[in-house]
């Protein structure tokens, strides 16, 4: 099976979402085995999404994890982080992620995970670059945007900026406009 993942071939995206559907059969089977006080959780209560039935917090979660497996991938590939092109990086984080059944439910911190793994992406296809104004903007707006679903996560504005300052040297205008937008 790992010779199959080492191959770059479309078929394989059809097998990896196949792979994360199998592991999580129990969940969907069995049903959540999770606390439900979140805050994503309560605003989709109150809406007419409360009708549907609760195995989709589960299945969005397991989409948004794919989403976030074949980010990871592409860059992976696109930046040469290995000898060869592959889906291992894909495989490897839709396993750690179904391991720990409760980061593949939908909840505020997977999509605080899905917003920050995008800035980082962002952030490290920054080096090299010389125009990186809108690509500071969308770093801080998805922070930020992730501040919104998790309070905490307002701290990554210190690692945003040490990261943004460690992979290109700013200019303080793009340092006041990663934090006006974050604001």
């Amino acid at each position: 099976m790992i010779r199959l993942f080492r191959s770059i071939q479309p078929i394989v995206v059809l097998l990896l979402i196949i792979y994360s559907l199998l592991l999580n059969v129990v969940y969907y089977l069995k049903g959540p085995n999770i606390n439900w006080n979140n805050r994503l959780v309560d605003i989709w209560k109150v809406s007419t999404i409360n009708t549907w039935p609760p195995f989709l917090f589960h299945g969005l979660g397991v989409i948004l994890v794919l989403f976030m497996a074949l980010r990871v991938n592409s860059f992976s590939n696109k930046q040469r982080l290995f000898e060869f092109s592959s889906y291992l990086p894909a495989l490897a984080l839709i396993t750690v992620f179904t391991i720990f059944p409760d980061w593949i439910w939908m909840n505020e911190m997977l999509v605080c995970n899905f917003f920050l793994l995008t800035s980082l992406l962002l952030i490290l296809n920054m080096y090299g670059k010389d125009n990186v104004l809108l690509q500071c903007f969308d770093v801080g707006f998805l922070v930020g945007l992730d501040s919104l679903f998790y309070d905490p996560a307002i701290l990554f504005i210190i690692a945003l900026l040490i990261g943004l300052n460690s992979v290109y040297s700013f200019n303080p205008k793009e340092i006041i406009l990663v934090i006006f937008v974050f604001l």
